[in-house]
């Protein structure tokens, strides 16, 4: 019981990571002249390739933090993240980004599982991979 509420935990760090993430490059974009969001869809080729680039970055993060906690790979965590990830955009494209066009909603389908494997990558090279020890004798 008590490894099912870490992985949950983690779960929740990972999912939380990615709306922050995404919130603050948004606000980078805002300072920019580039804006989206609720009444607001990216309808311009530039809103539209600025939230593509803000959703795949902020995507990398989910996979990071769950290594990062763990010190290992939680499959069941990144699988869910993967899941989670595909549910949301999913609902995304056919609801509120309906009207856009369709080459925008597959990428931005599609992303998830590329964000998910990129990210596990990352996450393994930074916290997972065994570092050549210096010998100063």
């Amino acid at each position: 019981m008590k490894k099912i509420i870490i992985l949950f935990l983690v779960f929740t760090a990972s999912v939380a990571s990615v709306f922050i993430v995404q919130m603050m490059i948004t606000k980078l974009w805002n300072f920019g002249g580039v804006s989206w969001g609720p009444g607001n869809l990216p309808v311009q080729p530039v809103q539209q390739t600025a939230m593509l680039c803000t959703t795949f970055l902020a995507g990398l993060f989910a996979p990071i933090v769950a290594i990062a906690i763990c010190r290992r790979i939680p499959w069941v965590v990144i699988f869910s993240i993967c899941a989670f990830g595909l549910t949301i955009d999913v609902f995304a494209v056919l609801v509120p980004l309906a009207s856009l066009p369709l080459w925008f909603k597959l990428s931005f389908v599609i992303s998830v599982p590329l964000q998910v494997y990129v990210g596990t990558k990352i996450g393994v090279l930074l916290f997972l991979s065994k570092r050549p020890r210096v010998s100063y004798s």
